[in-house]
């Protein structure tokens, strides 16, 4: 009877260490493996002139990242650009994102 509570006890060990190798491994492939989108683009806008914003990751470019300013939204080109025109003056909070497909 005490060879298979040390037994049951050891099986339980090693399962828990099958699932937890292969959440890491999930896990190193998943949230590891994502990198930061990064937004290039000029600091300063003239009001009603176009401004490019490239936006990339891991210095390559993104295509069909959602971008964001103020009310106006667009989608990234293969070449991972949009272009948004500034009618006012201000400041704008520019947001990117990507869903993993």
């Amino acid at each position: 009877m005490r060879l298979s509570r040390k037994f049951a006890v050891l099986s339980i060990l090693i399962i828990t260490a099958i699932i937890g190798f292969e959440f890491l491994y999930f896990y190193r492939l998943t949230f590891l493996s994502l990198k930061p989108l990064e937004i290039e683009g000029p600091s300063i806008a003239v009001v009603g002139e176009k401004v490019t914003l490239n936006i990339t990751s891991n210095k390559r470019p993104l295509e069909g990242v959602l971008v964001v300013v103020n009310n106006q939204t667009k989608i990234t080109r293969e070449n991972g650009s949009v272009t948004f025109t500034f009618y006012k003056t201000g400041r704008y909070v520019i947001t990117a994102s990507k869903k993993r497909i």
